[in-house]
């Protein structure tokens, strides 16, 4: 049944074929009818259309239903939607048209969408994978009738839900095609879907501590591979764990510890590893030599432990080097804080030290022997200076040596200065001088409680008084009796018998000299006697002489002694001595007599009258003609009335106690003092000296040299009748108690001179010219020609002295260095060996034998440079790049070329490219 059209356009076509087919019902109308390749079928889905029309048409006019629409004979269409779809066909040949309409003769299947999952894509090998199946079949597509898996490694399944075993680590691509009830086939294909590894491989990275001093800190870094997710647990061998992926730990102390990692797989994979880990703490260091001197170039030796990366030093002079052991040498003396900074790559650290750089070394020297008795005195010195290089020594007795530690034999007695003068290899020198070090003297000895004895038994210690450079090693008393001989130094001896004794003590000293001292008569013992003494007249004046007259008892054949002591502070020792007292009133006699040594005592009083004159006298200065007496006698009115009486020596006299006179003229005059004091008188005699001694002096050379020692003399004065000389000598004074003195002057010019005399009567009398001694003489002078050189290279010297009086003959140069050489004329020059800084002396002097010396510190420099920087070699264009000299030597000079054009002069520059 034919089924028409609905819409407006169908409806026309059957009209019009309606209408056709009426008018033409007499012909022969095409009979329309068409078949297809295919009526069913998954999208896209390709028919091709044959057209079965009979009547020969001409037109054919197609609807696919899917609004496509054609006008071939036989055409061919693609559906790419599920569904049914209707087709129609309308032909036309000269006697009509005709319409097949094939309601849903297409049918268009929908496909089932493919899709699948694993329950893992990560795995160790070998991994069992699970594979599910997640397809999906729209309404109308039937159902999933077949699977095909390709598991990407050559193996296959057909199961919907299968598992897979891989064997081998890598990337697997893992595709899945189905297949519907339908006939549709969808495909469903991910790229290495499925990764097998090998397992757990545990490893880790650790910093080093960025402190060079404990504690030390460290971070750890995981750096493990494998699937899943993991988890870790650290133990740091220090007692501490963690189970942080990245942890870190603090180490209290240096050493090698044992940390183990250990890391678990959620998919079942674990690994360890351990490793040791070395904590290495750093020893920052540095020596130095322990004398360093001004000029001399020293090596700063970095004794840091590791060795470091890089090093900065900063030697507090305000230079530095980067050198790791620099070379160094101080231009200036004093105390300096040296620093050293170490790049150990992961931390720095510092040191500081002090040290000490010396204008004057330390110097020092000993002897294995400093005293002597007797020469020929041999003597080997030793230098205890550090560091020296070259030694001077003056042994005192007008020997000398060059030697380090040099012998010497002092041919006579005395005392002996040894002087050392030691120099630095920098040039820098100092010297000892040891007063009196060397002492070669007799040795004396003396007994000093003898003579003497008494009474027997006698007791008797004898004392010796013994000077001696070195020690005394033995003593010999022989006393003088038989068994009276001892080897002791205090012995101790009783003599039981009258008699006189020879004493004699002989020693011996450390060096072996043997002295002997024997006093004859040394020891005397006897028996005792009896003291008796008279005198004559008893109160009566101090003037009247009173003879006194022994009455003792003594042994016979004793030598016999007499001791009187009067009373009066005067003694004698006369058996009958005659004597004038110097004192008055009741005074006491006091009379010692020996016998052979032993003694006895006897005394009377005595009473003497006044007076007992004296006196004495002062001279004015101002008019040296002017005498006052004074008046010091003994007098006591209680004896009867006191008067004076005074001759001046020049015929005047006066009766005053305390009188002044003028003389004359000056002399010598005898004054006389006459006391009276009742009966008795008393009369004593002074010469007067009236003095006014003139300044005068002479000199024995003029004009001098510098530092020449010439004499002064004073020509008219009596030395007798001067108590004391003072020179003043330009700005120098000197007080002496002899009329001459040798001095010196160390500088030129021209000097004042003045001479003051003080006489014994205590006035004084000066003199003084202006000018009077003319130093004179050639002026030293030099310098070096530039500022130094370079080791082994020769440095002249240019002579910039003046002469004076006369040529310059002699040139005698101190090259610092220990050398010293003479010239009688110039060019002057020399090479130096060592580095360092050296001051150079030049003494000169010219025919009269006048000298000069110029001494520069530090006039000369020289030094071995070695030229070295750091700059970093990468950087941004136009930026200063920073230049850092690294050079050792010492007064260095910098002249930089950059490479560029560009050039400085600076130590330390910047420069842009």
């Amino acid at each position: 049944m034919r089924q028409k059209p609905g819409n407006t356009l169908l409806k026309l076509f059957a009209i019009i074929a309606f209408v056709v087919w009426a008018a033409l019902a007499q012909a022969q109308a095409p009979v329309a009818n068409f078949t297809a390749s295919t009526t069913s079928g998954c999208g896209p889905l390709s028919v091709s259309f044959t057209d079965q029309s009979t009547g020969n048409p001409f037109s054919w006019n197609w609807d696919f239903g899917n609004g496509q629409l054609g006008t071939g004979k036989n055409l061919g269409v693609t559906y790419y939607q599920p569904g049914t779809y209707t087709v129609r066909l309308v032909v036309k040949n000269s006697f009509g048209v005709d319409e097949e309409v094939k309601t849903n003769y297409i049918t268009v299947f929908p496909a089932p969408a493919a899709s699948f999952s694993a329950n893992l894509t990560t795995a160790c090998v070998p991994a069992t994978i699970q594979f599910n199946d997640q397809s999906t079949v729209p309404p109308g597509a039937g159902s999933i009738v077949s699977w095909a898996w390709d598991f990407g490694d050559g193996f296959n399944s057909t199961q919907q839900n299968p598992s897979h075993t891989y064997t081998s680590t890598g990337f697997y691509t893992v595709s899945l095609v189905i297949t519907s009830s339908t006939g549709c086939k969808t495909s469903a294909s991910i790229g290495r879907y499925i990764r097998i590894v090998n397992g757990i491989s545990a490893d880790f990275a650790f910093s080093q501590p960025s402190t060079c001093q404990p504690p030390f800190l460290i971070n750890f870094q995981d750096q493990s591979s494998g699937p899943g997710t993991l988890s870790y647990l650290w133990n740091f061998g220090n007692g501490a764990t963690s189970t942080l992926p990245n942890p870190n730990t603090t180490y209290s102390s240096a050493g090698t510890y044992p940390v183990q990692l250990s890391v678990q797989s959620n998919l079942g994979c674990s690994g360890t590893t351990t490793k040791n880990i070395v904590v290495a703490g750093k020893t920052t260091d540095f020596t130095f030599p322990l004398s360093i001197c001004i000029g001399q170039t020293v090596t700063f030796q970095n004794n840091s432990s590791p060795a470091p990366v890089s090093s900065q030093w900063s030697f507090g002079d305000g230079t530095n080097s980067s050198q790791i052991n620099p070379a160094k040498t101080f231009l200036t003396g004093g105390t300096f804080q040296v620093k050293l900074i170490n790049n150990y790559g992961n931390c720095t650290d510092s040191i500081t030290k002090t040290v000490t750089i010396i204008t004057q070394p330390s110097v020092d020297f000993s002897a294995d022997d400093s005293t002597a008795c007797n020469p020929p005195f041999t003597v080997r010195f030793q230098d205890k200076s550090p560091a020296a290089s070259t030694w001077l020594w003056n042994f005192g007795d007008g020997g000398t040596s060059n030697q380090q530690n040099p012998t010497h034999t002092y041919t006579s007695s005395g005392s002996f200065d040894v002087t050392l003068t030691i120099t630095l290899p920098g040039g820098c020198s100092n010297t000892i001088t040891k007063t009196q070090y060397i002492k070669i003297k007799s040795t004396t000895v003396n007994i000093i409680n003898a003579p003497t004895g008494g009474c027997i038994p006698f007791t008797y210690s004898p004392l010796a008084q013994i000077q001696s450079v070195d020690s005394i090693v033995s003593y010999t008393w022989d006393l003088g009796e038989p068994g009276a001989v001892y080897n002791t130094q205090f012995p101790v001896h009783t003599y039981n018998s009258v008699g006189n004794y020879n004493i004699k003590l002989t020693v011996k000293t450390q060096t072996g000299c043997v002295v002997t001292t024997s006093i004859p008569n040394g020891v005397m013992t006897g028996t005792k006697p009896t003291a008796k003494f008279s005198f004559t007249p008893n109160n009566t004046c101090a003037s009247s002489p009173i003879q006194f007259t022994d009455l003792s008892t003594t042994s016979a054949g004793a030598i016999v002694q007499w001791d009187w002591d009067f009373g009066d502070s005067t003694n004698s020792n006369a058996q009958n001595p005659v004597h004038v007292y110097k004192d008055t009133g009741a005074l006491v006699i006091q009379f010692i007599i020996s016998n052979n040594g032993c003694r006895d005592t006897a005394s009377q009083p005595i009473h003497v009258l006044p007076p007992v004159a004296n006196f004495g006298y002062t001279v004015n200065c101002a008019n040296r003609l002017d005498v006052t007496f004074v008046d010091s006698s003994l007098a006591n009115a209680v004896y009867g009335p006191i008067s004076y009486h005074w001759d001046f020596g020049d015929g005047a006299t006066s009766a005053l106690q305390a009188p002044t006179h003028s003389y004359a003229t000056l002399g010598t005059y005898n004054a006389t003092l006459t006391v009276t004091n009742g009966p008795c008188s008393y009369q004593i005699t002074k010469p007067i000296l009236l003095i006014n001694e003139s300044a005068d002096f002479a000199i024995n050379k003029n004009p001098i040299c510098k530092s020449e020692i010439f004499t002064l003399k004073a020509t008219t004065s009596d030395s007798l009748k001067i108590k004391d000389y003072t020179w003043t000598i330009g700005a120098a004074t000197i007080s002496d108690t002899t009329r001459s003195i040798d001095y010196s002057l160390p500088t030129y010019g021209n000097y004042d001179v003045t001479l003051t005399l003080k006489d014994i009567n205590g006035c004084m009398n000066s003199k003084t010219v202006s000018n009077y001694i003319h130093v004179s003489g050639p002026v030293a002078k030099f310098s070096p020609n530039g500022l130094g050189a370079c080791v082994n290279n020769s440095v002249s010297f240019n002579d910039l002295s003046t002469p004076a009086n006369g040529p310059i003959t002699q040139w005698t140069w101190s090259f610092g260095d220990g050398t010293q050489q003479a010239y009688t004329s110039g060019p002057f020059s020399h090479v130096y060996s060592q580095t360092g800084s050296y001051t150079v002396s030049l003494m000169i002097k010219d025919n009269l034998n006048c000298a000069d010396t110029s001494t520069v510190a530090n006039s000369v420099l020289i030094t071995s440079p070695v030229a070295a920087f750091k700059a970093d070699s990468f950087y941004c264009p136009l930026a200063p790049l920073q230049f850092v000299d690294t050079s050792t030597g010492s007064g260095l000079t910098y002249v930089w070329d950059f490479g560029d054009g560009g050039t400085s002069t600076l130590q330390n520059p910047t420069h842009s490219y």
